[in-house]
């Protein structure tokens, strides 16, 4: 399919480079690796060949694409190196119960959780004080032994939080049993959102093993992972779009922050063609 895409844009006038990028290295906590395709009419750059290295998915097809005589370029890419937004970054303080899972489906997918990574009994948690997942939202909270800040919240509150010692964990789908995509239900505490799809609604568990409260993130929240500014998502609720709509609208997107970088690189390219 690559093959076919860029000699057609050779056969119509352009040079052309391509990169796989990583949302994550662009200022949003979602692990979502797209292929991205420059293409400058022939006019306004000079030709120069590949020299990929590696043996990469990506570099084998500069290679054979190299062979065949493709008429190239080397785009000056963005930089990927840094990761510099978490998940909990991006997350509302305030959440709908509806988002939420029911005890007993946290229940399963914790039960998962801990046969892949734990051996713990989460039945007698080494925990003081209790947990009301359906009642007021001052008992939604669980209390380590150390006496630090409740580790289950959904709201803020009037209580004092010293130390918060929870965890923020993305977890695929867990609105589904049977989750399409490949991998694990839960990544690490820590970890970028798994990408977003028009599809599936992936979600948050927050807490502290073994004890998480579950839920989808919201639109806002998914928005936000696309690179959206407030005023985005604002605009559409004010419209009258759905959740439904709004999750398709982010799932169906391309990162904000991934095109605003490759923008101000290809800038520079206009700016140098201007000064000549």
């Amino acid at each position: 399919t690559i093959d076919t895409i860029l000699h057609a844009m050779n056969e119509v006038g352009y040079t052309v480079d391509f990169n796989v990028l990583n949302s994550k290295y662009f200022g949003v906590p979602q692990n979502r690796e797209r292929v991205f395709i420059v293409a400058l009419r022939d006019d306004l750059i000079e030709p120069t060949e590949w020299n990929p290295v590696g043996n990469t998915m990506l570099s084998k097809a500069k290679r054979r694409l190299k062979e065949e005589g493709l008429r190239t370029f080397n785009f000056d890419w963005p930089e990927q190196s840094e990761v510099t937004k978490r998940l909990r970054d991006v997350l509302e303080t305030q959440v709908d119960e509806k988002y939420y899972l029911s005890v007993d489906k946290t229940a399963k997918l914790v039960v998962e959780l801990e046969a892949k990574t734990h051996a713990i009994d989460i039945s007698t948690p080494n925990m003081l004080g209790h947990i009301d997942l359906k009642g007021h939202d001052a008992i939604k909270r669980v209390y380590s032994e150390e006496g630090q800040a409740p580790t289950l919240t959904t709201m803020g509150g009037g209580h004092r939080e010293p130390k918060v010692a929870e965890e923020v964990r993305p977890v695929i789908t867990p609105d589904r049993t049977d989750k399409r995509q490949n991998g694990r239900r839960f990544k690490d505490d820590g970890e970028e959102a798994f990408t977003c799809t028009a599809v599936d609604r992936h979600g948050v568990a927050i807490g502290e093993y073994p004890r998480y409260r579950i839920r989808k993130l919201t639109p806002r929240e998914t928005m936000r992972l696309q690179g959206f500014p407030e005023s985005a998502t604002d605009s559409l609720y004010a419209e009258g779009f759905s959740d439904s709509r709004i999750y398709k609208f982010a799932g169906n997107a391309v990162t904000t922050t991934v095109i605003k970088a490759l923008g101000e690189k290809l800038v520079a390219y206009l700016d140098e063609r201007v000064a000549q």
